[in-house]
């Protein structure tokens, strides 16, 4: 912890005489603060702050070096350790290097400039340390959104594909329309009404394929923004429906009559909805001896503080040795070229970025449960 541009170090000790000598001596190069024993050490690690390197003497009574520098891995793991003892078994050096992490053992009486020396030398190390877990963790993020993008590209292309289909079906109904309506002229007859009829419904779906084909166009905003969750419902539904998938199963819609926004933009939930909801068209597709059934219910949890959105269907199920792994990347219960693996990892990741969680439930044979909760918009709330 830099505060004022120097590291800061906890020196830990049960020889007042030697704490003194370590605080004298690193005082001017870092910021130092003292504990007489490794249970003190340990409650001033919990405190809201952190140190950058720890120093324990190795003997001390209660508790030694090598159990304490152990143990505040759990509270200070980020913190380069430091044994400093002149009474070490070859056995308690080995434990305390191992089982401390120690970074550098030096023995009683060290001169000054080697304390120092090792000291500034853990500091750079935890800096160096730090940096990379940094990089690792910008790497990891980005490869997250990835993954993200990746998926919904993968939805993207399923829906255009099945959109395209359903448009040169209504290009085949517009084609017939306009031949009868050609013959018709010819003849100098009047206009059918079922010719109306017909133009109509083209319009009415060619309207419906060309509007979802412009949601689906729409770039993945950044985690944020605010949308209606039971409108988005609906609107996914609408969209499965029109594509094929939701046409044979039973389609249950439990939505409050009152706009339930939640802290998430109606992009990236219109994705966490559409996996959910085609995984259970997906799921109820291959059932025998019962209706197929899809539920999905919002409701709020409590006034200015969070609404759920559960999908439920009666299909399949997952094995209980797949469901511990149903939201890793790449992992999937689906036939080979079925699916990426990659939809509840993504469910996940934009629930759990937007501040919400997200848990599942399964009966082989019987159905699935899926259950992501969101925070409501606080300018929402009240």
């Amino acid at each position: 912890m830099i505060l004022d541009g120097r590291p800061s170090v906890l020196c830990v000790d049960d020889e007042p005489n030697l704490l003194a000598g370590l605080e004298h001596t690193l005082r001017r190069r870092f910021q130092v603060v003292t504990a007489p024993g490794g249970a003190e050490a340990l409650r001033l690690l919990q405190l809201p702050r952190s140190f950058d390197v720890i120093i324990s003497d190795y003997r001390m009574p209660g508790m030694d070096g090598a159990e304490f520098l152990r143990r505040s891995r759990d509270t200070a793991p980020e913190a380069v350790r430091v044994l400093l003892t002149g009474h070490a078994s070859l056995e308690g050096a080995i434990a305390a290097v191992n089982e401390g992490h120690v970074f550098r053992f030096l023995m009683k009486p060290c001169p000054p400039e080697v304390l120092v020396g090792a000291v500034e030398a853990a500091a750079a190390e935890g800096r160096a340390v730090a940096a990379e877990r940094q990089g690792l963790q910008e790497a990891i993020a980005d490869l997250s959104g990835e993954l993200k993008e990746a998926s919904r590209l993968a939805t993207v292309g399923r829906l255009a594909s099945a959109f395209g289909h359903e448009i040169n079906n209504m290009v085949t109904v517009l084609d017939g329309t306009i031949a009868g309506l050609k013959e018709t002229d010819e003849r100098g007859a009047p206009v059918e009404p079922e010719d109306m009829a017909a133009l109509a419904h083209v319009r009415r779906h060619l309207y419906s394929h060309g509007r979802n084909l412009m949601r689906l166009g729409k770039p993945v905003a950044t985690i944020g923004g605010s949308a209606d969750l039971g409108r988005c419902v609906a609107d996914a539904v609408s969209m499965l429906r029109d594509t094929g998938p939701l046409r044979r199963p039973d389609v249950v819609l439990e939505l409050p009559r009152e706009p339930v926004r939640v802290v998430l933009g109606e992009t990236p939930l219109e994705q966490i909805l559409l996996n959910l909801i085609k995984n259970a068209s997906d799921a109820v597709r291959g059932i025998a001896g019962r209706p197929a059934q899809i539920r999905v219910a919002v409701s709020v949890d409590a006034p200015g503080g969070t609404a759920s959105c559960t999908v439920e269907d009666n299909g399949t199920g997952i094995p209980a040795e797949a469901m511990e792994r149903i939201f890793e990347p790449f992992h999937t219960t689906k036939d080979a070229g079925s699916g990426t693996g990659l939809g509840l990892f993504v469910v996940r990741h934009i629930v759990e970025s937007a501040g919400g969680k997200v848990a599942a439930s399964s009966q082989p044979g019987a159905g699935s449960s899926f259950t992501f909760t969101l925070p409501i918009d606080p300018g929402e709330a009240g």
